[in-house]
Protein backbone atom coordinates (compact mmCIF):
# COMPACT_ATOMS: atom_id res chain seq x y z
CA UNK A 1 0.00 0.00 0.00
CA UNK A 2 1.16 3.17 -0.92
CA UNK A 3 1.63 5.89 1.77
CA UNK A 4 1.17 9.74 1.40
CA UNK A 5 0.70 10.79 4.80
CA UNK A 6 1.72 10.35 8.47
CA UNK A 7 -1.49 8.93 9.09
CA UNK A 8 -1.68 6.61 6.65
CA UNK A 9 1.59 5.74 7.88
CA UNK A 10 0.68 5.64 11.65
CA UNK A 11 -2.48 2.89 10.45
CA UNK A 12 -0.32 0.67 8.06
CA UNK A 13 3.43 -0.20 10.07
CA UNK A 14 3.74 -3.00 11.31
CA UNK A 15 5.14 -3.83 14.95
CA UNK A 16 8.25 -4.90 12.93
CA UNK A 17 9.23 -2.21 11.30
CA UNK A 18 7.69 0.52 14.22
CA UNK A 19 10.70 1.80 16.12
CA UNK A 20 9.41 4.60 18.20
CA UNK A 21 8.09 7.56 19.01
CA UNK A 22 10.75 9.40 17.50
CA UNK A 23 9.68 7.78 14.41
CA UNK A 24 6.56 8.37 14.34
CA UNK A 25 7.99 12.43 14.73
CA UNK A 26 9.94 11.52 11.98
CA UNK A 27 7.03 10.68 9.48
CA UNK A 28 5.48 13.50 10.67
CA UNK A 29 8.29 15.94 9.54
CA UNK A 30 8.63 13.94 6.30
CA UNK A 31 4.96 14.02 5.39
CA UNK A 32 4.18 17.84 6.53
CA UNK A 33 7.19 19.20 4.23
CA UNK A 34 5.54 18.63 0.74
CA UNK A 35 2.42 19.90 2.39
CA UNK A 36 3.85 23.22 4.28
CA UNK A 37 5.75 23.86 0.45
CA UNK A 38 2.50 23.83 -1.03
CA UNK A 39 1.01 25.77 1.23
CA UNK A 40 3.23 28.32 0.89
CA UNK A 41 2.57 28.88 -2.76
CA UNK A 42 -1.43 28.48 -3.00
CA UNK A 43 -1.39 31.90 -1.98
CA UNK A 44 0.36 33.55 -4.54
CA UNK A 45 -1.39 31.13 -7.53
CA UNK A 46 -4.97 31.52 -6.04
CA UNK A 47 -4.25 35.43 -6.55
CA UNK A 48 -2.45 34.90 -9.57
CA UNK A 49 -6.25 32.89 -10.85
CA UNK A 50 -8.17 35.48 -9.76
CA UNK A 51 -6.52 38.31 -11.21
CA UNK A 52 -7.23 36.15 -14.81
CA UNK A 53 -10.53 35.55 -14.10
CA UNK A 54 -11.49 38.40 -12.87
CA UNK A 55 -9.91 40.31 -16.28
CA UNK A 56 -11.58 37.72 -18.33
CA UNK A 57 -15.12 38.03 -16.60
CA UNK A 58 -14.41 42.07 -17.42
CA UNK A 59 -13.53 41.56 -20.67
CA UNK A 60 -16.88 39.86 -21.72
CA UNK A 61 -18.89 42.24 -19.24
CA UNK A 62 -18.61 45.18 -21.08
CA UNK A 63 -20.98 43.71 -24.59
CA UNK A 64 -23.01 41.81 -21.70
CA UNK A 65 -26.97 42.35 -20.86
CA UNK A 66 -28.34 39.56 -19.57
CA UNK A 67 -31.52 41.07 -21.47
CA UNK A 68 -30.01 41.30 -24.73
CA UNK A 69 -27.86 37.95 -25.05
CA UNK A 70 -29.93 36.66 -27.91
CA UNK A 71 -31.16 39.65 -29.13
CA UNK A 72 -30.61 41.40 -32.63
CA UNK A 73 -26.97 42.57 -33.31
CA UNK A 74 -28.32 46.14 -33.12
CA UNK A 75 -29.95 45.93 -29.85
CA UNK A 76 -26.69 43.70 -28.47
CA UNK A 77 -24.43 46.52 -29.78
CA UNK A 78 -27.08 49.68 -28.63
CA UNK A 79 -27.64 48.35 -24.61
CA UNK A 80 -24.07 46.53 -24.22
CA UNK A 81 -21.90 48.34 -21.03
CA UNK A 82 -19.21 49.06 -24.06
CA UNK A 83 -21.42 51.83 -25.84
CA UNK A 84 -22.59 52.90 -22.08
CA UNK A 85 -19.49 54.55 -21.32
CA UNK A 86 -19.33 58.01 -22.16
CA UNK A 87 -15.67 57.51 -22.84
CA UNK A 88 -13.67 57.94 -26.30
CA UNK A 89 -13.24 54.60 -28.58
CA UNK A 90 -9.62 54.14 -27.63
CA UNK A 91 -10.24 54.33 -24.14
CA UNK A 92 -12.97 51.55 -24.27
CA UNK A 93 -10.76 49.75 -26.45
CA UNK A 94 -7.94 50.32 -24.12
CA UNK A 95 -9.88 48.52 -21.21
CA UNK A 96 -11.28 45.43 -23.61
CA UNK A 97 -7.08 44.61 -24.30
CA UNK A 98 -5.72 44.93 -20.99
CA UNK A 99 -8.86 42.94 -20.01
CA UNK A 100 -7.34 39.81 -22.15
CA UNK A 101 -3.81 40.85 -22.08
CA UNK A 102 -4.08 40.12 -18.23
CA UNK A 103 -5.95 36.88 -19.03
CA UNK A 104 -3.24 36.32 -21.43
CA UNK A 105 -0.30 36.79 -19.25
CA UNK A 106 -1.70 34.52 -16.58
CA UNK A 107 -2.28 31.67 -19.16
CA UNK A 108 1.34 32.06 -19.67
CA UNK A 109 2.58 31.83 -16.65
CA UNK A 110 0.28 29.10 -15.64
CA UNK A 111 1.65 27.24 -18.04
CA UNK A 112 4.93 27.61 -16.90
CA UNK A 113 4.25 26.79 -13.62
CA UNK A 114 2.86 23.35 -14.96
CA UNK A 115 5.56 22.67 -16.95
CA UNK A 116 7.94 23.29 -14.45
CA UNK A 117 6.44 21.63 -11.33
CA UNK A 118 3.90 18.65 -12.87
CA UNK A 119 1.81 19.21 -9.64
CA UNK A 120 -1.91 18.32 -8.90
CA UNK A 121 -3.44 21.30 -9.86
CA UNK A 122 -3.43 20.11 -13.12
CA UNK A 123 -7.29 19.93 -13.38
CA UNK A 124 -7.75 23.18 -11.56
CA UNK A 125 -5.64 24.77 -14.88
CA UNK A 126 -7.68 23.10 -17.47
CA UNK A 127 -10.99 24.00 -15.91
CA UNK A 128 -9.13 27.80 -15.95
CA UNK A 129 -8.23 27.79 -19.71
CA UNK A 130 -12.01 26.69 -20.56
CA UNK A 131 -13.15 29.59 -18.40
CA UNK A 132 -10.54 31.98 -20.52
CA UNK A 133 -11.78 30.19 -23.49
CA UNK A 134 -15.74 30.59 -22.79
CA UNK A 135 -15.28 34.51 -21.79
CA UNK A 136 -13.24 35.54 -25.13
CA UNK A 137 -15.08 33.40 -27.49
CA UNK A 138 -18.52 35.18 -25.68
CA UNK A 139 -16.73 38.54 -26.19
CA UNK A 140 -16.51 37.60 -30.04
CA UNK A 141 -19.95 36.82 -30.32
CA UNK A 142 -21.58 39.73 -28.46
CA UNK A 143 -18.95 42.49 -30.09
CA UNK A 144 -19.19 40.95 -33.19
CA UNK A 145 -21.09 44.35 -34.54
CA UNK A 146 -18.62 47.00 -32.44
CA UNK A 147 -15.79 48.62 -34.64
CA UNK A 148 -13.11 47.34 -32.83
CA UNK A 149 -9.73 47.74 -33.79
CA UNK A 150 -6.90 45.04 -34.56
CA UNK A 151 -5.14 45.32 -30.95
CA UNK A 152 -8.68 44.66 -29.31
CA UNK A 153 -9.59 41.63 -31.70
CA UNK A 154 -6.57 40.12 -31.19
CA UNK A 155 -6.22 39.97 -27.84
CA UNK A 156 -9.51 38.23 -27.33
CA UNK A 157 -8.66 35.82 -30.22
CA UNK A 158 -5.42 34.94 -28.52
CA UNK A 159 -6.49 34.34 -25.27
CA UNK A 160 -9.77 32.24 -26.93
CA UNK A 161 -6.63 30.14 -28.57
CA UNK A 162 -4.38 30.09 -25.91
CA UNK A 163 -7.47 29.08 -23.01
CA UNK A 164 -7.86 26.14 -25.56
CA UNK A 165 -4.52 24.68 -26.18
CA UNK A 166 -3.47 24.90 -22.41
CA UNK A 167 -6.47 22.83 -21.43
CA UNK A 168 -5.54 20.63 -24.03
CA UNK A 169 -1.98 20.06 -24.06
CA UNK A 170 -2.52 19.80 -20.02
CA UNK A 171 -5.50 16.98 -20.19
CA UNK A 172 -3.10 14.97 -23.33
CA UNK A 173 0.28 15.30 -21.59
CA UNK A 174 1.61 11.41 -21.42
CA UNK A 175 4.29 12.63 -19.08
CA UNK A 176 1.76 14.40 -16.74
CA UNK A 177 -0.34 11.20 -16.30
CA UNK A 178 2.41 8.75 -15.81
CA UNK A 179 3.83 11.28 -12.80
CA UNK A 180 0.42 11.31 -11.31
CA UNK A 181 0.39 7.47 -11.58
CA UNK A 182 3.75 6.61 -10.60
CA UNK A 183 4.92 5.73 -6.68
CA UNK A 184 5.11 9.01 -3.91
CA UNK A 185 8.37 10.21 -4.03
CA UNK A 186 9.88 10.43 -0.42
CA UNK A 187 10.12 13.84 0.37
CA UNK A 188 13.21 15.28 2.42
CA UNK A 189 12.46 15.91 6.32
CA UNK A 190 11.80 19.45 7.40
CA UNK A 191 14.96 20.94 9.19
CA UNK A 192 15.33 21.92 12.74
CA UNK A 193 16.15 25.21 11.09
CA UNK A 194 12.64 25.10 8.96
CA UNK A 195 10.87 24.16 11.98
CA UNK A 196 12.07 27.41 13.65
CA UNK A 197 10.99 29.51 10.89
CA UNK A 198 7.41 27.97 10.37
CA UNK A 199 4.17 30.22 10.54
CA UNK A 200 2.11 29.30 13.63
CA UNK A 201 -0.69 27.90 12.03
CA UNK A 202 2.07 24.81 9.88
CA UNK A 203 3.79 24.52 13.46
CA UNK A 204 0.12 23.82 15.14
CA UNK A 205 -1.10 21.80 12.17
CA UNK A 206 2.20 19.74 12.81
CA UNK A 207 2.03 19.61 16.11
CA UNK A 208 -1.91 18.04 15.89
CA UNK A 209 -1.01 15.49 13.59
CA UNK A 210 1.98 14.37 15.22
CA UNK A 211 -0.46 14.16 18.22
CA UNK A 212 -3.25 12.39 16.05
CA UNK A 213 -0.30 9.72 14.94
CA UNK A 214 0.82 9.11 18.40
CA UNK A 215 -2.91 8.43 19.26
CA UNK A 216 -3.48 6.06 16.43
CA UNK A 217 -0.33 3.92 17.42
CA UNK A 218 -0.74 4.16 21.38
CA UNK A 219 -4.53 2.58 20.01
CA UNK A 220 -2.58 0.01 17.90
CA UNK A 221 -1.02 -0.98 20.98
CA UNK A 222 2.53 0.18 19.48
CA UNK A 223 3.38 2.61 22.10
CA UNK A 224 2.87 1.36 25.73
CA UNK A 225 3.15 3.25 29.09
CA UNK A 226 3.31 6.71 27.49
CA UNK A 227 2.05 9.95 28.54
CA UNK A 228 0.47 11.58 25.62
CA UNK A 229 -0.22 14.91 27.33
CA UNK A 230 3.17 15.21 28.37
CA UNK A 231 4.39 14.12 24.93
CA UNK A 232 1.82 16.89 23.83
CA UNK A 233 3.86 19.34 25.30
CA UNK A 234 7.12 18.22 23.64
CA UNK A 235 7.82 21.25 21.23
CA UNK A 236 7.89 19.91 17.53
CA UNK A 237 11.34 17.64 17.03
CA UNK A 238 11.96 17.24 20.26
CA UNK A 239 11.22 13.92 20.45
CA UNK A 240 12.90 12.79 17.29
CA UNK A 241 16.34 14.71 17.99
CA UNK A 242 16.25 12.47 21.39
CA UNK A 243 15.83 9.25 19.60
CA UNK A 244 18.28 10.01 17.17
CA UNK A 245 20.43 11.07 20.15
CA UNK A 246 19.62 7.69 22.31
CA UNK A 247 20.73 6.12 19.22
CA UNK A 248 24.22 7.19 18.83
CA UNK A 249 24.82 6.46 22.57
CA UNK A 250 23.49 3.34 22.44
CA UNK A 251 26.45 3.05 19.67
CA UNK A 252 29.34 4.10 21.42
Amino acid sequence: MKVTNAVEWAYTVTPEQFSGIGQAEMQVLKYGAPVINKSKKASGLFFLMLLGIVSSITGISLFLNPAAIFAEPEQRMARSLYNRFDFSASLKEGLVFWSFFISITVLLLLFLIWWRNYKSQEKLFIFYGVGVALCAGGTIYLSSNENLTTLPIASIWIALLLGILLAIIIFLSPKQRQLLKSEHRTAAPITYEEIAELPFEHLQALLDERKQVIEILASRGLLSGIDIAEIDRQPLGALSASELTDSKSSEL
